[in-house]
């Protein structure tokens, strides 16, 4: 009880209500966005925490990721088109019904069923804490490196349609999470020499480049969000609330589904709402038919879908394994604040655990009433011009990852990773693999490092450990069995340039790591060894298959938008060095607005003082950044004496 009662007293704090109220409006918005995301959010807002407690910025990213499901219902019933991911089964009724003039209804109905499934979501976590408590202290080291290892590996495994694709990735997430200088020996490794690189390759900076610019790219690429306006009805919308209520047995079971499935590493939202739908169509009582406007369809994988997240969260905060993309980003924020999940954090960090908890049940309620009061205001963002929303989102993502370390190479790390991004996703090569080996790839070494320290080989002894090799064996055996010998399947078989590309990179990358790692001395060149040798061991088959099979000629993505954004970023970072961070946003913006449509001067002339008012608030008073001096700056004169 003393934990629950500091926890709603940290909860209370106005400055840490004020970023959840900012993080539940900002995932209204993405979610009512077609093709953005919550993830796009979280990269540019994560670098403008900076300063900030750990309780303010837990209670910004859960406000954000609770409620983008709650708005991409939006654009799912109206036009037809998904938000995100989570509401492509949302379409399958809540389109119907907005084609017989009821979209207002199964608007009403998703917005409270995504209310109630998140408070459900958040009420299980609660129930879970006791429950997980004496598990999570019961385990050792051992059983912590076994269940990470293998909670990367099935991440990996059913991230796509190829294995072999999302294992490589990991291993790549993996092998540049070593960057930096070792903290069990204070080794160098793989640094070249540069002191940017000692305290490794920034998360903030790697995030912000493979899904941020990944994004910015898509939507040059599309050139629109949406081409339709949306309108509603609120008398309409409570007619959907009482539907909900009146289905309250379908809520239950929706999200009880949704935060089991949830508390799944690896098992995706998609699959989460389609096994909610698939339970919601036993039921053929009365009413249209599944797929031309039952209301059930909506209110199933609604409510599941905002349920996952207080499932999500028991593996993120009982074992250090994030159960989603968002999840990551929540394990990154405790990490720079020194807070390891697993035991402390059900113990010692314990008041934080049930804050996030108040946050999850807070984060819905707010987002359905703002949904409620301002849905025709919220969804008009969808019909918002590319060209306006691009250099604005793309100054804040260029601020945020350069002040970082306010040095150029932040600058230079983020195109890297804006290609890598781009080129993954372009050829299907998996980002969230790569994302959760990157982010855990610190933890597995300390895991084997402290258990081959003080167990040796009688760690392969332990019941986790054992259990995870068998599931291990029992899944390449699956792999490479069927109906018939299907050994091809642990093989790529890259068909386009792409994959050879990234076959090919790997393979050098991975020998190159293994060949240098044998510099580092005191037991740190034993991971990296490890890692690289892996990393070459699963590419050489698909290398040789690549070198072997003729490439398919394809059209493939049109490489333009890409390289629009790489001299755009160009653009801004030459402002930027040249003239000041707010005469550059100001011009950059301008500039680049009229660069992609000539016909919005006014807008641009907007934008630029909106995005110049909202970088100086950003980082100059809220975060008090000392920017470096610009070429052009002129110093006030210094008076003399006579």
């Amino acid at each position: 009880m003393e934990a629950f009662a500091e926890a709603l007293a940290r909860a209370s704090d106005p400055l840490t209500l004020l970023l959840l109220l900012s993080g539940v409006l900002v995932g209204l918005l993405v979610g009512a966005l077609p093709g953005i995301g919550g993830v796009f959010a979280m990269v540019l807002l994560l670098p403008m925490t900076n300063g900030f407690d750990v309780y303010s910025v837990i209670g910004l990213l859960i406000g954000l990721t609770s409620v983008t499901t709650t708005s991409d219902t939006m654009p799912a019933v109206l036009i037809g088109v998904p938000g995100s991911a989570a509401a492509i089964a949302t379409v399958e009724d809540g389109h119907p019904l907005a084609r017989q003039g009821q979209g207002d209804r199964a608007l009403g109905a998703a917005y409270s069923a995504s209310m109630f499934g998140g408070l459900i979501g958040a009420i299980l976590l609660a129930l879970a804490i006791p429950i997980l408590r004496p598990l999570v202290l019961s385990l050792r080291t051992p059983d912590f490196l076994a269940v990470s290892v293998f909670g990367l590996l099935f991440v990996a495994v059913v991230a796509g349609k190829e294995p072999v694709k999302g294992v490589l990735a990991a291993l790549l997430g993996l092998l540049l999470s070593l960057v930096g200088v070792d903290p069990l020996q204070g080794v160098q490794r793989f640094t070249f020499g540069s002191s940017y690189l000692w305290d490794g390759l920034a998360f903030s900076i790697v995030f912000i480049g493979l899904y941020g610019l990944v994004e910015l790219s898509d939507l040059l690429r599309r050139r629109s969000v949406a081409d339709v306006q949306f309108t509603s009805s609120l008398p309409a919308v409570l007619r959907g609330m009482r539907d909900t209520v009146r289905e309250w047995r379908l809520v239950l079971s929706s999200s009880v589904v949704g935060t089991l499935l949830g508390a799944v590493p690896g098992i995706g939202v998609t699959t989460i709402d389609w096994v909610a739908y698939g339970i919601a169509q036993r039921d053929r009582r009365g009413g249209p038919e599944y797929g031309k406007g039952n209301i059930r369809g909506v209110i199933a994988p609604e409510s599941a879908n905002n349920a996952k997240e207080g499932g999500n969260l028991i593996p993120t905060l009982a074992i250090g394994l994030p159960g989603s993309i968002g999840m990551i980003f929540v394990l990154s924020v405790l990490s720079s604040h020194g807070i390891a999940p697993g035991p402390k954090m059900l113990t010692e960090h314990l008041p934080l655990v049930y804050t996030i908890v108040i946050f999850v049940a807070l984060a819905n309620v707010l987002g359905t009433g703002i949904c409620l009061l301002m849905t025709r205001q919220i969804a008009r963002l969808a019909a918002a011009p590319v060209a306006l929303l691009v250099p604005v989102a793309l100054t804040l993502i260029v601020l945020g990852a350069f002040t970082t370390h306010l040095r150029v190479e932040d600058l230079v790390l983020l195109v890297m990773f804006g290609g890598l991004g781009m080129l993954m996703k372009a050829n299907g090569w998996s980002r969230a693999a790569f994302a959760l080996g990157f982010m855990l790839g610190p933890n597995i070494e300390r895991y084997y490092f402290l258990s081959a320290q003080l167990n040796g080989w009688s760690l392969l002894s332990r019941p986790a450990v054992v259990v995870v090799l068998l599931i291990l064996v029992f899944v390449i055996i699956r792999l490479a069995y069927g109906k018939r010998l299907q050994l091809s399947r642990l093989v790529l078989r890259p068909e386009g340039w792409g994959d050879r590309v990234m076959v090919g990179g790997l393979f050098v990358l991975g020998a190159s790591a293994l060949w240098a790692s044998q510099s580092f001395s005191g037991g740190s060149d034993i991971f990296p060894r490890i890692v690289a040798g892996a990393l070459v061991v699963v590419s050489l088959p698909s290398l040789v298959a690549g070198l072997v099979a003729r490439p398919l000629v394809g059209q493939g993505d049109d490489p333009r938008p890409a390289l629009v954004l790489l001299g755009l970023i160009m653009l801004f970072a030459a402002l930027l060095f040249t003239v000041g961070h707010l005469v550059a946003v100001f011009s950059f913006v301008t500039v680049a607005t009229l660069m992609l449509d000539r016909s919005r001067w006014r807008g641009a002339l907007a934008c630029a003082v909106a995005a110049t008012g909202s970088a100086y608030l950003i980082f100059d008073i809220l975060q008090h950044v000392s920017w470096p001096l610009a070429l052009l700056h002129v110093s006030a004169p210094v008076p003399t004496n006579g």
